[in-house]
């Protein structure tokens, strides 16, 4: 999936019939075949004390088998930030309001949005423009530049863009 240059987050919906929770539905922009999805992770009955402490945590597959690509966990601070975090659950890089960081908390990126809200650019004054981002009804277009050819920045990018655009 994060090899494509442009990704489209489709807005919520819960596939009718499969008795799955909603999903984001994530497509190629040339409306090939779906790539993948993201969804909460499902938490068993919990008491209320255990919902207030248990951080959130939204799952991103792959289609075929539904491998885990990534996850987003939501942090504890009062500013929103979410850990972005691998397959193999090692931290690749935070999302902490508009700022994007590294797994070792140095800035990767910022996201700026325009005038009316329905586009974004993410990039440092360091390495560039790293991706734009694109919002309409029928989905978020995200669309990765040069300046981020690895998957872990790719992952982080796509971690903002749900973050910013769908949850």
């Amino acid at each position: 999936m994060l090899e494509q240059s442009v990704l489209v987050l489709r807005p919520w919906s819960n596939p009718a019939g499969e008795g799955h929770a909603p999903r984001i539905f994530i497509d190629a922009e040339d409306a090939g075949p779906t790539l993948g999805f993201a969804h909460w992770q499902p938490t068993p009955d919990q008491s209320w004390l255990q919902r207030l402490v248990e951080r959130p945590v939204l799952t991103v597959h792959e289609m075929d088998d539904e491998p885990l690509l990534m996850s987003l966990h939501k942090g504890w601070n009062w500013r929103p930030s979410w850990e972005v975090c691998d397959a193999e659950g090692e931290t690749v890089g935070r999302v902490h309001g508009s700022l994007l960081l590294d797994p070792y908390d140095r800035p990767m990126g910022k996201w700026r949005w325009s005038g009316d809200r329905k586009s974004g650019v993410i990039g440092s004054a360091e390495q560039g423009e790293l991706a734009r981002v694109h919002i309409a009804a029928e989905g978020h277009w995200l669309r990765f530049t040069e300046q981020a050819p690895s998957p872990f920045v790719r992952m982080v990018l796509l971690a903002a863009a749900l973050v910013h655009g769908v949850v």
